[in-house]
C-alpha cells in the first residue's frame, strides 16, 4: 500500500506519553496540514535512520534508566550524525546531559502552552530537515518537489550559477539529466556532480529520473518562467535586515538566533543581566508615559513598553526575539541622540528631556547595548548595520512598499510596526539612527526578494499545471503586489542593478501576460492584522 511520511516521529518512554501527545498537539496546532506519529513503546521502526521524516526524542529520567535505551543508543547516534533526531530533554537541568554534542532542545515547563517558544523551534528544526523520500517499492512521491527551484537543492553558490547558466532552473529539470549529460555541460566537472547528487539524495532523488506526471516537453513548454521566473527564483535573501519566510497566506519575519546565542542566552550572568533589563525598562515604561504625546517623543512609550515585553520571557526563549530587541534598542537609542541634540541647542519644535528622564532612559540604553553584543547574531549584524547606514531622506521607496506591502496583506500588522518603528528611529537619530534605516531598508528587499521568489515558484507551478488558480493565494497576492509597487521597488533596488533589472522583467512580463486573474471586492476575505494568541480563540 502506498503512503506518505509524517512529518515527524515523536519517540517516548511509555510514561512520557502524555507529554508526547501533549507536543503532538503543540505541533499540529503550529503545522497545520502536517502529520505527526507517536511511537509512545520506544520501539524504532525497521526503517529508523533511514525513514525520511525526522525524529524527536523525548529524553527523561525515565527513558535515561530503562535497558530499551541502551539497546537503542547505537541507532540514536546514527541519526543524531546524519542530523536527522532532534534530543528534547524535560529532566532537570542539573542533571548533565549525556550527549552535549547533539542537537537539542531543554524544555523547563512541561505546559507547553507557556513554552511555544520551544515548540516553534522544534517545529522549525523539523521543517528545516523535513522531506519526502522516493522509496520505489512502497512509497508514493510528492510531485510538486519537480516545480521546486533548484536553489532549495543547498547547493554552493558556484554551482546554481552554473545550473542556472545551462538553463537548468528546476528541480524536475534537474532529475531527468543522466550523469554523462551533465558532465558535458560547459563548467560542470566531477566535483559539481558530487554536489549535485548528493543534494538529490538528500531529498530522495537521483539523477535519470522520470519526472511523474511532468514530461521534459511540459516543462520545456513553461518559456515565460525559463525566462524570467526561473531567475527571479534563485534570489536569496541578504544578511543584515530581517528575513522573511511563507505563513500561509502572509509572510512572517523569522528568527536568526544560533546555537551559540541559545547556549550565552542561559548562562548565569546573562540571566542576572536579563532580569536587571526588565527592571530598569519596566521603570523606565511608568515615567515615560506622559511623554508620548509631547513633540519629538511619539513612540517612546510603546518602544519602551515593547522592549518589556520582549525581555520579559524565560531565557530559553529570548534567543528568538533578538532581532526584535534589536531593533527596540535602536529605537530608543535614536530618541538618545534626539536629546543630545536638543540639549546642544539644535533649532526644533521638541524640548529636552528633563534629567529625571534623560538618566533612566541613558542607564537602560547603555546596559542593553552591551548585553544584545553578547549574542554573536546580534553582534554581526551591529557590525553589518555600522557599514550600511540609511538616513530618512533616503527611505522614501522603502516606506513606500511597506505600504504597498500592508495593503495587499502581505505581512501582518506587528511585522509592519517593527519596520516602521526602525524608519522613525533613522528620522529621529544620527549614527544609531543610520543603522536603523538600513535594517529598515535591507528588511524591505528582503520582503522584495521573498515575495518575487514565492510568486515565481507558484506561477510556475501554475505554468506546468496550467491551472493558475491551484496558486496559493500568497503567490496572487504576491503578483499584484509586485505589480503595483514597481516604481518604489524599482527605486529601492537602485544599488542592486542585477536584481533590479531581474525583478523588472519579471514583472514586466506579467504585465505583458497577466497570470492571475484580479480578485473582485466581494471575494477579498479579511483576516486578523495580528496573529491570535494561544488559546485565543477569537
Amino acid at each position: 500500500m502506498k503512503r506518505t511520511d509524517p512529518s515527524a516521529i515523536i519517540l517516548a518512554h511509555p510514561d512520557d506519553d502524555r507529554f508526547a501527545f501533549d507536543l503532538l498537539d503543540a505541533l499540529q496546532s503550529e503545522n497545520p496540514g502536517s502529520e505527526f506519529l507517536v511511537n509512545a513503546a520506544l520501539a524504532p521502526t525497521p526503517r529508523f535512520g533511514t525513514n525520511s521524516a525526522p525524529y524527536l526524542l523525548i529524553v527523561s529520567r525515565s527513558l535515561l534508566a530503562s535497558n530499551l535505551y541502551s539497546a537503542e543508543i547505537p541507532r540514536f547516534e546514527q541519526a543524531s550524525q546524519r542530523d536527522q533526531l532532534l534530543w528534547i530533554h524535560i529532566y532537570p537541568r542539573n542533571i548533565q546531559r549525556p550527549h552535549p554534542t547533539h542537537h537539542y532542545i531543554q524544555i523547563n515547563d512541561l505546559d507547553l502552552s507557556r513554552n511555544m517558544g520551544a515548540v516553534r523551534r522544534i517545529s522549525r528544526w523539523i521543517r528545516e530537515r523535513s522531506f519526502k523520500a522516493l522509496d520505489d517499492r512502497d512509497q508514493p512521491f510528492d510531485s510538486s518537489i519537480f516545480m521546486e527551484p533548484v536553489s532549495h537543492l543547498g547547493l554552493p553558490t558556484r554551482t546554481r550559477s552554473l545550473l542556472f547558466s545551462s538553463e537548468i532552473g528546476l528541480i524536475g529539470e534537474l532529475v531527468q539529466f543522466s550523469e554523462a549529460a551533465l558532465l558535458r555541460k560547459s563548467g560542470l566537472g566531477r566535483e559539481t556532480l558530487r554536489q549535485i547528487k548528493e543534494a538529490l539524495h538528500a531529498r530522495g532523488l537521483r539523477l535519470g529520473m522520470d519526472v511523474p506526471g511532468t514530461t521534459a516537453h511540459d516543462l520545456d513548454d513553461a518559456s515565460f518562467v525559463k525566462k524570467t521566473a526561473v531567475k527571479v527564483a534563485q534570489l536569496e535573501q541578504s544578511e543584515g535586515g530581517a528575513t522573511f519566510e511563507p505563513d500561509g497566506d502572509h509572510f512572517t519575519i523569522v528568527s536568526d538566533a544560533t546555537d551559540d546565542d541559545r547556549s550565552i542566552a542561559t548562562k548565569p550572568i546573562m540571566r542576572q543581566l536579563q532580569q536587571g533589563l526588565i527592571d530598569k525598562a519596566r521603570r523606565f515604561s511608568g515615567q515615560v508615559k506622559r511623554l508620548d504625546n509631547q513633540p519629538g517623543w511619539t513612540g517612546i512609550a510603546h518602544a519602551t513598553t515593547e522592549l518589556t515585553a520582549l525581555l520579559d520571557q524565560p531565557a530559553e526563549d529570548v534567543s528568538d526575539a533578538l532581532g526584535f530587541l534589536y531593533s527596540k534598542a535602536l529605537e530608543l537609542w535614536s530618541f538618545v541622540e534626539l536629546d543630545q541634540r536638543l540639549v546642544a541647542g539644535v533649532e526644533s519644535y521638541a524640548a529636552p528631556l528633563d534629567p529625571e528622564l534623560r538618566r533612566p532612559l541613558d542607564d537602560l540604553v547603555r546596559n542593553l547595548s552591551p548585553w544584545l553584543r553578547s549574542f554573536p547574531s546580534v553582534r554581526e549584524l551591529d557590525e553589518e548595520s555600522s557599514n550600511f547606514l540609511v538616513k530618512s531622506a533616503d527611505l522614501q521607496p522603502t516606506i513606500g512598499v511597506l505600504e504597498a506591502a500592508r495593503e495587499h496583506l502581505l505581512i501582518l500588522e506587528d511585522s509592519a510596526e517593527v519596520i516602521k518603528g526602525l524608519c522613525a528611529a533613522a528620522e529621529r537619530g544620527d549614527y544609531q539612527g543610520g543603522k536603523a534605516g538600513g535594517i529598515a531598508k535591507r528588511s524591505i528587499i528582503n520582503l522584495v526578494t521573498i515575495t518575487a521568489v514565492t510568486t515565481a515558484a507558484g506561477i510556475y507551478s501554475g505554468a506546468v499545471a496550467g491551472d493558475w488558480g491551484a496558486t496559493s493565494p500568497l503567490v496572487h497576492s504576491g503578483a499584484r503586489f509586485l505589480t503595483s509597487a514597481e516604481r518604489d521597488i524599482g527605486e529601492l533596488l537602485t544599488h542592486m542593478p542585477d536584481m533590479r533589472y531581474m525583478i523588472g522583467a519579471f514583472v514586466e512580463e506579467m504585465e505583458k501576460n497577466p497570470p492571475i486573474p484580479s480578485t473582485p471586492a466581494s471575494e477579498v476575505v479579511l483576516r486578523p492584522t495580528r496573529k491570535p494568541e494561544p488559546g485565543n480563540n477569537e
